[in-house]
């Protein structure tokens, strides 16, 4: 069995129904349960991880993904993002830890 890891993680998401299903608020579909009960148990190896909810539009790394992915990331976009979006990463990484 593997420790948990102490580092803190915010996991986001734009999808709401997601979100409430993996924190118990909310029952899957059926066709959603394996991959809830797979979410969970990675989630499991974390002591402290949060789950949250923001719109697309008030996450501008997701949406700049999303809007991006097809036409503009590289594929090795997560090791070696675009400026464009490291700065957004950079940005969002300030925020969150500065409040």
């Amino acid at each position: 069995m593997r420790s948990k890891s102490s580092l803190h993680f915010v996991l986001e998401s734009d999808n709401l129904n997601l979100v409430r299903a993996v924190t118990d608020k909310e029952k899957a579909s059926w066709e959603a349960e394996g991959l809830i009960k797979a979410c969970k148990s990675e989630m499991a190896h974390f002591e402290k991880l949060r789950l949250a909810h923001y719109a697309r539009e008030a996450n501008k790394v997701a949406n700049w993904v999303t809007t991006h992915r097809r036409n503009y990331l590289p594929r090795d976009w997560l090791t070696n993002p675009p400026n464009v979006l490291w700065d957004l990463i950079v940005f969002k990484a300030h925020v969150l830890c500065n409040g």
